[in-house]
């Protein structure tokens, strides 16, 4: 199974090569910076308040945060959301680091995993207008300084909003991207019905996705790729040349 974090469209080789090459200094020093984002912005819902943070950037990143947004009561945090083979929710459990298996509990799919991972804020809003709905929220925090796919072709985000709606009983979801360093927010600008067209899309492009193997499959794709970025990917580089 493939965790949602390492979903792919059109080639799944870049999963390979990250085994192979770990994290530099840099950007485990990056990385790290964003996992105090999310502990603090967790801590912050606990909590009431912005906690003291001792790294100047991640306090600037917090405070422009809560100029447009505070977490509120039913939020959850670091959630872990299985996705079933037949599109429901299935519970899961992560015993290493995006490694996840199957949970005892009441889930769809019988323990059937497609995909699974951990959403950084999820939350539940009833709609009144133009129908009675409940919407399920799901908001990724982004302190990279490189942009990730918007929501509407973003796998990960889009395979734990499914996910999410399903587990929350939801008529809809709506999928969000923040972005720490600038403010802002990619989102669906109106909620995605389950028995609507985009919902069935999106649902076939996360199994697709979810199904692809780790055979090298260069195209026009690899222009964006961060393995061929980083000059790790000899099928890339040929695309290029």
């Amino acid at each position: 199974m493939t965790s949602a974090s390492a979903l792919r469209a059109n080639c799944g080789y870049p999963r390979t090569l990250s085994k192979l090459h770990p994290p530099s200094a840099n950007s485990q020093a990056a990385m790290d910076k964003g996992t105090l984002f999310h502990s603090s912005v967790e801590l912050w819902a606990k909590g009431g308040a912005i906690p003291d943070v001792n790294d100047d950037e991640v306090r600037g990143w917090l405070e422009l945060l809560a100029m447009t947004w505070a977490p509120s009561l039913g939020m959850e945090f670091e959630l872990a959301l299985g996705l079933g083979v037949g599109g429901g929710y299935v519970p899961v459990i992560e015993p290493d680091p995006h490694v996840y298996r199957a949970a005892a509990g009441v889930g769809q799919g019988n323990g059937r995993l497609l995909t699974a991972g951990r959403a950084d804020v999820v939350w539940r809003r009833v709609v009144i207008e133009p129908a009675p709905m409940l919407v399920a929220h799901i908001r990724d925090w982004k302190t990279g300084k490189y942009p990730a796919p918007p929501v509407g072709s973003n796998l990960q985000l889009t395979a734990l909003a499914l996910a999410a709606a399903s587990a929350f009983g939801a008529n809809a979801f709506v999928r969000e991207i923040y972005y720490a360093r600038d403010g802002f927010l990619d989102a669906d600008p109106e909620p995605i019905m389950l028995d609507s067209p985009e919902a069935a899309e999106a649902w076939e492009m996360v199994e697709a996705a979810a199904k692809l193997d780790e055979a090298p499959r260069p195209g026009p794709w690899c222009e964006p790729c961060w393995e061929r970025r980083m000059k790790r990917c000899k099928f890339a580089e040929q695309v290029a040349a």
